[in-house]
């Protein structure tokens, strides 16, 4: 691309709520469990 080519940038909108609060609600898991009892999966480094 050449400098003759840019123009003017283009400015997109935003993708995502700026508003949205992620906690604002506690987590369905947290209704049975406690955070050190919940189940997390981790894949092994070489598969």
């Amino acid at each position: 691309m050449s400098p003759e080519d840019e123009g003017e940038p283009i400015e997109y909108p935003t993708a995502y709520d700026t508003e949205y609060k992620e906690d604002a609600e506690p987590a369905e898991w947290e209704k049975y469990l406690k955070k050190k009892d919940r189940l997390t999966y981790r894949l092994s480094l070489f598969g």
